[in-house]
């Protein structure tokens, strides 16, 4: 887990965690307070059912969550709507009229800065 900061905008990479080990990582206050403030969430483990812990978000409530994820080849990958519930929603440059909860590799392709 890599926590990147840059003024207010905190991005929390999660790697491959899953719900035993979120549970480890909440034990520790310094953990704790390291994930108050994120703004975009990647999901741990692609995004997958196994990697979703409900305790995590008891601290923090991001913009965004972010699943790096193959295409749909389980149930265990029907979290979007798991993580849309535990999201504030961000606006999209291409679309300001629309919020977004969760974008994936799977629906929205590779995603890169503007340059």
């Amino acid at each position: 887990m890599v926590v990147a900061q840059f003024g207010a905008f905190k991005v929390v990479f999660a790697g491959d965690l899953e719900v035993a080990g979120w549970r480890r990582l909440l034990a520790l206050p310094s953990f704790r307070q390291d994930l108050i403030g994120t703004s975009v969430f990647v999901a741990s483990h692609h995004g997958r059912e196994s990697g979703c812990c409900t305790e995590l978000f008891d601290l923090f409530r991001p913009q965004l969550v972010i699943s790096s994820d193959d295409e749909r080849q389980f149930d265990s990958q029907d979290t979007d709507d798991w993580y849309r519930n535990r999201c504030t929603g961000a606006i999209f440059a291409e679309n300001t009229l629309a919020r977004r909860y969760v974008a994936t590799t799977r629906k929205d392709g590779s995603m890169r800065p503007n340059q």
